[in-house]
């Protein structure tokens, strides 16, 4: 019976009809996929007033996909979203701040102590935004203490 069912629905003009749709489906998908309108972010993190050696960031919003860049003395580096160092779509971020203890005396431990206080390693308590407005010059500022 599975059989009879399976053949019927794979006549031409079936085919034809799950083709067409399955194009479509294809195109909604890669069209959502678009990293146009993204826009560069530079910045800087400082933590109890001198720049943060090494970590990374993230960005969360509501209406883009999770995004990240790298902190390097203090600076934020190669803020990516879909492919390096693409930017940012605009709109509002929760931002959360991460830096784990790379010593010699923590890297066999499975998470490191974190170098700053952990409440900036999530978005929820972070207390971190940002605005990133399209055309502009984006260049971010935390002061963590």
């Amino acid at each position: 019976m599975w059989q009879t069912i399976l053949c019927k629905s794979l006549s031409r003009n079936n085919l034809r009809r799950w083709r067409g749709a399955l194009l479509a489906a294809l195109l909604v998908v890669a069209g959502g996929c678009s990293d146009g309108g993204l826009t560069q972010v530079t910045g800087t993190v400082t933590y109890q007033d001198k720049p943060l050696e090494y970590g990374t960031i993230d960005f969360l919003s509501t209406h883009s996909r999770r995004a990240s860049g790298q902190i390097s003395e203090g600076k934020i580096l190669s803020v990516t979203t879909y492919k390096p160092n693409d930017g940012l779509a605009e709109g509002d971020y929760q931002i959360a701040i991460h830096a784990r203890d790379r010593s010699e005396e923590h890297r066999d431990k499975m998470v490191p102590p974190s170098l700053i206080p952990e409440r900036y390693s999530d978005v929820g308590t972070s207390g971190l935004t940002a605005t990133i407005e399209a055309g502009k010059e984006n260049a971010l500022s935390f002061k963590l203490d």
